[in-house]
């Protein structure tokens, strides 16, 4: 049996490494940093590429058995584009350190569709009823920074129609559909290391295919996306990514290994911010790079 939570540690470290990498980015350069769009570009790329790569390494296995998936992994794909893309928006305008908290205190909805999967497959969704405080915590925790220490202003409309507040929200929703379509076959007993690599392909390949939609609909945002001088952006963009489909590859065993996913996304969220928090405070405080605002939360 796997271990679940080994896999949330490596996918908390592959995520915070990316979203530093980024900050880093955006910090050090603003002259030379990708709009959502060109990022977008990035991650399309780097999506053909593991995904090609894991329908390779599965060519022999049983297709037959693994392609009673197909529908969820396509699900799954659409869930995954439409998070990449609100989280990408999000980055423009947001450090790593305010974003991630808002991701985590959107956890929260996981857990009610880990209700409703509960009711759909007759298990627990719950183990302890101690962890609804663990999601109060989650809920409090990540409003904080966003609402500068202030909880009364998440009573305000205002602060809800706020992008900054509203693209990440939405993204974790969406990655929170992700995560639910992902453990779902572990629900029909399917759940194998050939099943994981041919969801990876099937939903890399449903991100290209979403990415080809969208692309005529910000042709203005691509229009640099040959500029040399853009050659470090697109390295670092590009290392950012593969860190990033690294961790979404590992997370989707650890969602497959355990039935209750919204307990894993919950750790797998609070990870991420305490080694994002960690990486951006070393970078700024000992370097001085990264965004100047991307540690100031910690003093709130």
């Amino acid at each position: 049996m796997c271990n679940w939570i080994q896999l949330i540690i490596i996918s908390s470290l592959s995520f915070a490494l990316s979203d530093g990498i980024y900050d880093f980015v955006v910090g050090k350069e603003k002259k030379g940093t990708l709009n959502y769009v060109q990022n977008l570009f990035v991650s399309a790329f780097i999506c053909a590429v593991t995904g090609n790569g894991c329908l390779w390494l599965i060519w022999d296995a049983d297709q037959d058995e693994m392609s009673k998936a197909l529908n969820i992994s396509i699900l799954a794909g659409i869930f995954y584009f439409a998070s990449h893309l609100l989280l990408l928006k999000s980055f423009e305008s947001t450090p790593s350190t305010v974003l991630l908290p808002l991701l985590q205190a959107g956890t929260v909805f996981t857990l009610f569709g880990s209700i409703i999967k509960s009711w759909i497959t007759g298990e627990a969704w719950l183990e302890n009823y101690w962890h609804l405080l663990s999601y109060l915590l989650l809920l409090i925790g990540g409003l904080l920074p966003a609402t500068q220490g202030n909880l009364l202003r998440a009573f305000s409309i205002k602060f809800w129609k706020q992008s900054n507040v509203i693209y990440p929200i939405f993204a974790e929703i969406f990655y929170s559909f992700y995560d639910l379509a992902i453990s779902s076959i572990e629900a029909n007993k399917e759940s194998s290391f050939e099943m994981q690599l041919y969801m990876t392909a099937v939903t890399r390949t449903v991100f290209i295919i979403c990415f080809l939609i969208f692309l005529p609909l910000r042709k203005k945002e691509m229009n640099d996306v040959v500029n040399l001088g853009y050659s470090r952006a697109f390295l670092f963009s590009a290392i950012s990514e593969i860190l990033t489909q690294l961790a979404f590859f590992v997370s989707a065993g650890a969602f497959m290994c355990y039935y209750q996913v919204s307990l894993v996304h919950a750790a797998e969220g609070s990870l991420i911010q305490c080694f994002n928090l960690i990486f951006s405070f070393c970078l700024k405080y000992y370097f001085n790079l990264g965004k100047s605002n991307s540690i100031q939360v910690i003093f709130i």
